[in-house]
């Protein structure tokens, strides 16, 4: 599998505001107990819903979607 050092994440900077596409460098080195994980899909739950509606208060700026299904990579 061909690993990149960099990963593309949609960031949400608060309700009412469009989401922010970012790249960011990926770890070179894992500490004792990491893993990486190759995300294939990641899903909005309905907290995150509410989060984006501005009925939920979450410090921004933050990176949505906790469920998701990936590969270990490292």
């Amino acid at each position: 599998m061909t690993q990149t050092n960099s990963a593309f994440v949609q960031i949400f900077t608060g309700a009412g505001e469009p989401m922010r596409s970012s790249k960011h460098s990926l770890p070179s080195q894992l500490n004792d107990r990491e893993i990486l994980v190759k995300i294939r899909l990641a899903t909005i739950c309905g907290s995150d819903l509410h989060t984006v509606a501005g009925e939920r208060q979450e410090p921004t700026p933050a990176i949505l979607g906790h469920e998701a299904v990936g590969d270990v990579v490292a």
